[in-house]
């Protein structure tokens, strides 16, 4: 039978090589810590979200056909819900479709919003192209008005 004064008893150059064996080990495990870190934050650097190219498209056009199709002035800071629905359409569209910062697209409506206020609007989107086949519908048609003035601008423009 054994008791815990039967445990081995270490020597002080027993003690001090152990010591430095933890050391050693600990180092290696902070220099593989330190390197694996740097080869995610290179992994995370090359999978960006994809480059948006800017498009031809004048976003007061764009504006135009959004108040036209749904009968509204998104410029007006109200918070009615075919009003908040086709900014969010708006919205959507401009930070997917051109290289603007959130502020500047915040910028382009009279509204006095920030970019909080676009991340929640672009995230309702989201959710209403989702769930609300109604949303969707509207927001197909606001598209194809959209590449129609694409294709008609182009057409102009090669002639």
């Amino acid at each position: 039978m054994t008791t815990a004064t039967d445990s081995k008893q270490y020597t002080e150059s027993q003690y001090k090589r152990l010591y430095n064996r933890l050391l050693n080990d600990h180092e290696n495990l902070k220099i593989r810590y330190t390197k694996q870190l740097n080869e995610n934050k290179l992994l995370t650097a090359k999978i960006e979200r994809p480059k948006r190219i800017e498009l031809p498209t004048n976003l007061q056009r764009v504006k135009d056909i959004i108040n036209n199709e749904l009968g509204v002035d998104i410029d007006v800071n109200i918070r009615q819900r075919d009003v908040v629905d086709s900014r969010s359409m708006y919205y959507y569209w401009v930070r997917h479709n051109t290289l603007m910062s959130l502020k500047k697209i915040a910028g382009t409506l009279e509204t006095n919003h920030d970019h909080s206020t676009l991340i929640h609007s672009i995230s309702m989107h989201e959710d209403n192209m989702q769930y609300d086949k109604v949303y969707r519908a509207k927001y197909e048609i606001i598209l194809t008005k959209i590449a129609d003035l694409n294709t008609q601008t182009e057409t102009n423009g090669n002639q």
